[in-house]
This record gives structure tokens, C-alpha cells and sequence, in this order.
């Protein structure tokens, strides 16, 4: 069975919601090189990295919570976490 709340993007390396709702991240089971990630808090995937946007899927030093991005049916992981170019389309606002 497929579990949609991943996307593969490189080996080893997938992006998840951080929790139920919350921002896309990308995690690991295997730290990919010393330098990678911060240690996170779940057993399964312990290491975690850089955010993801919920709407262009680019990496992001840090993702906005944006209700109006988040009330888009149907409910995409993620997409009410974006980066700063994407909330400022999303609500016509800079970050």
C-alpha cells in the first residue's frame, strides 16, 4: 500500500508532515552525511531537515502558516505551510 503522506524526492530521504496538519519536512531513518538534519523526536524517522512548501514543493528555510492556503479542498499534506514567495500569492502580502 502507497502512503500518500510521502513524496520520495532522493534516496534515504522523504518529505512527511512533521505532525498531522503540520508543515512538510524532509526526514530521514539514516542521517544521509554528519552534516544533515537535527535530530527529531520520532522513532521511525529520526532525523529531520529543511522545510518544505506546501504549494511549490521547493525547500524553505522556514514555511508560513496560511489559513486561506489551508482551507483548499480537497486537503493536500502541507499546503497550508508556505514559503514566503507562495504566501505572498496565496494573501497578497509580503512574508
Amino acid at each position: 500500500m502507497v502512503n500518500t503522506n510521502f513524496t520520495k524526492i532522493t534516496e534515504g530521504i522523504e518529505v512527511r508532515e512533521s505532525w498531522p496538519g503540520g508543515p512538510l519536512r524532509e526526514f530521514a531513518k539514516i542521517r544521509p552525511h554528519g552534516s544533515w538534519g537535527l535530530p527529531f523526536d520520532d522513532a521511525e524517522w529520526p532525523w529531520a531537515a529543511a522545510y518544505v512548501c506546501g504549494r511549490c514543493k521547493k525547500t524553505a528555510e522556514g514555511v508560513y502558516s496560511v489559513t486561506a492556503a489551508a482551507n483548499t479542498k480537497p486537503r493536500t499534506p502541507g499546503i497550508g505551510w508556505l514559503c514566503p514567495a507562495c504566501k505572498e500569492m496565496a494573501t497578497g502580502s509580503a512574508a
